[in-house]
């Protein structure tokens, strides 16, 4: 699966310094938490998609999951409305996960085939592209740090 990304939404992922290559990523990734997400009417779109999704308009109208399975089914059929968003209001603080200290975003330009060679390699480890990327950076790092004599 691949998504078409229209001038405005890259630039809104851009101010947040994502990479589209980073949310397809997030998106595709097997061991994603589902969750509810505004797509709005233009922007991230499946190549594939054929059917004008079910709008939601109330939290409530989201049944109890009972597995990721149910989950993936339900919302490759509904779409959230401004509506649902106006009910559902904003998150407190503590619905979030803490940040994580200390880690920062960096991007990173890779050529298609480099970009390409990582994400199948990922997919074979189970991992997400990003958590591939930091092992990697991490094990060089040590490597020329040792080589460096920075340390021991």
């Amino acid at each position: 699966m691949e998504f078409d990304w229209d001038a405005g939404n890259l630039g809104h992922i851009a101010r947040h310094g994502v990479d589209p290559w980073e949310t397809d990523e997030a998106v595709l990734d097997p061991n994603r938490v589902p969750f509810p997400a505004h797509s709005g009417r233009t922007g991230v779109r499946r190549r594939d998609e054929k059917t004008q999704d079910e709008p939601l308009r109330d939290p409530a109208e989201i049944p109890e999951f009972s597995s990721e399975e149910d989950a993936r089914a339900f919302w490759d059929t509904h779409e959230v409305t401004e509506e649902y968003l106006e009910r559902a209001g904003p998150l407190p603080p503590e619905a979030l996960p803490p940040a994580e200290p200390g880690s920062r975003s960096v991007s990173v330009r890779l050529d298609r085939d480099v970009l390409r060679r990582l994400r199948a390699l990922a997919r074979k480890k189970g991992k997400g592209v990003q958590a591939l990327l930091r092992e990697f950076l991490v094990e060089r790092l040590y490597e020329e740090e040792k080589r460096e004599g920075l340390v021991g």
